[in-house]
């Protein structure tokens, strides 16, 4: 189909999708709480609140043009699918920033948090606060400092951590989605 409502003129390119403002609880074992792949593309994800899954932001089997800012994602397996060199994962204009993202585990072959490692120059992954159990992590085979010390990585201002107890957790869910608990 050929619309204008991305801007003004006919294109097949839809507008941005804006997903914002939720509350996810990926239980039974989810993949991710947004399942984004198949040549899904042109999604805003942002200020959200994600719990227990597997994933965070996905965009494979062609998928593109995912960003993911200001979310929280709470108890993943790893922040965004990983992109290996010999995986089919590589979502060509995606982002994924300004994200909090509390990790457990080792991840799924690339680890929690791959940073830019293996992406191509159009991601962007930058100033995003990562938690995992003991405040450590491999990226591309070095750990958290050696990664970023080097010098070599596109990812500015994201930081690591050890995991917040549950009540900081909240109250970031509380600020991020206003609400408050009793």
């Amino acid at each position: 189909y050929i619309t204008t409502i991305r801007n003004g003129t006919p294109s097949i390119v839809p507008a941005d999708r804006h997903i914002h403002h939720n509350f996810f609880i990926g239980n039974y074992n989810s993949q991710e709480n947004i399942d984004t792949d198949d040549g899904s593309c042109y999604y805003q994800t942002e200020n959200n609140f994600f719990a227990m899954s597997a994933n965070g932001l996905k965009s494979d089997f062609g998928g593109h043009d995912h960003h993911w800012m200001g979310n929280i994602l709470a108890y993943t397996g790893g922040c965004f699918g990983a992109p290996l060199p010999f995986r089919y994962f590589h979502g060509y204009n995606d982002a994924f920033y300004n994200n909090t993202c509390v990790a457990y585990g080792s991840g799924y072959g690339a680890g929690v948090y791959t940073s830019d490692c293996f992406l191509g120059p159009s991601w962007n992954v930058s100033n995003n606060r990562l938690y995992t159990v003991n405040g450590t992590t491999q990226i591309c085979g070095k750990n958290w400092t050696e990664w970023f010390s080097a010098n070599t990585t596109r990812d500015k201002g994201s930081t690591i951590s050890k995991w917040p107890k549950d009540e900081i957790l909240v109250a970031w869910a509380q600020s991020l989605l206003n609400f408050t608990v009793d």
